[in-house]
């Protein structure tokens, strides 16, 4: 999957940041393209670029590594509970 891509890539951080980046930009590109845009933005975090700040559930994936979809779901059902 993309997680290896984007480990792969890491260790590269060493020898050639600036390949690194290039590449791990490029990652989040295709991810985007493929409409994954949280996997995209979350691959971007790797060299420093910040979530959007309009993303829905923004500050409950920032910080925490994980499946983004149990990240998703934690974050909505919290949500919902809120409203309860």
């Amino acid at each position: 999957g993309c997680g290896m891509w984007v480990k792969e890539a890491s260790l590269l951080q060493k020898i050639d940041p600036q390949e690194c980046n290039r590449i791990i930009s490029e990652i989040a590109n295709e991810l985007e393209r493929k409409q994954l845009i949280y996997e995209a933005a979350r691959v971007r975090m790797k060299i420093g670029i910040s979530i959007p700040e309009d993303y829905p559930f923004r500050k409950e994936i920032i910080k925490q590594d994980g499946s983004l979809v149990s990240l998703l779901c934690h974050a909505a059902i919290n949500k919902i509970k809120e409203y309860k």
